[in-house]
């Protein structure tokens, strides 16, 4: 979607930047999480601040200012779109993930194709939650328990679901705070 939003908004024709103004403004209505929005905004905040700069009508350019005001609001305001010119701080790989799953499981199951492939997706998933610093326990529930439940009990798959989310929390802190340490010492 994000490709079609940034040639909407290179277009030359008034109307079609208009009509992607508008819908960025709507589809940023509709997130909930900063992290989410973030990562759109160093795709759609050039194009818009060009719209804003050199827009054919006062209306274009209003539509658009308007545009840029919600995703930067939704995207964690200024400070968040100045970070994400950054890199990401930290990436986890899904093999690390699938260590952690494997480790928090135990050696309770059998170990076959099905098992793995489970682990492996799930452990991919939740290696993409971690990159997006996404740590809502449904997400992460969403993104473990149907996998589990088809060779662990409910009771099980809950406490593996919270051990592997509580533990990413508390890596994200001590990362974060880790990097802000390095961040303050290079200024």
């Amino acid at each position: 979607m994000c490709p079609l939003l940034v040639r909407g908004l290179a277009e030359r024709t008034p109307s079609i930047q208009r009509q992607t103004a508008v819908i960025i403004d709507n589809m940023c209505k509709l997130v909930e999480n900063p992290a989410h929005a973030k990562q759109f905004l160093p795709k759609l905040l050039p194009g818009l601040d060009r719209m804003i700069e050199i827009g054919a009508s006062p209306e274009l350019r209003s539509v658009a200012e308007r545009a840029r005001a919600t995703l930067v609001r939704v995207g964690g305001g200024e400070k968040a779109h100045e970070e994400s010119n950054l890199n990401i701080a930290y990436e986890v790989r899904p093999s690390e993930v699938l260590n952690t799953l494997k480790k928090t499981i135990g050696a309770s199951i059998k170990s076959d194709d099905f098992v793995n492939t489970s682990l492996n997706y799930s452990a991919t998933l939740c290696s993409e939650l971690i990159t997006s610093r996404d740590f809502e326990v449904d997400a992460w529930d969403a993104s473990i328990s149907p996998y589990l439940l088809t060779f662990l009990s409910k009771d099980e798959v809950r406490r593996v679901s919270n051990a592997v989310h509580k533990f990413y929390v508390e890596f994200d802190a001590k990362n974060t705070s880790a990097n802000a340490a390095v961040a303050d010492v290079e200024e």
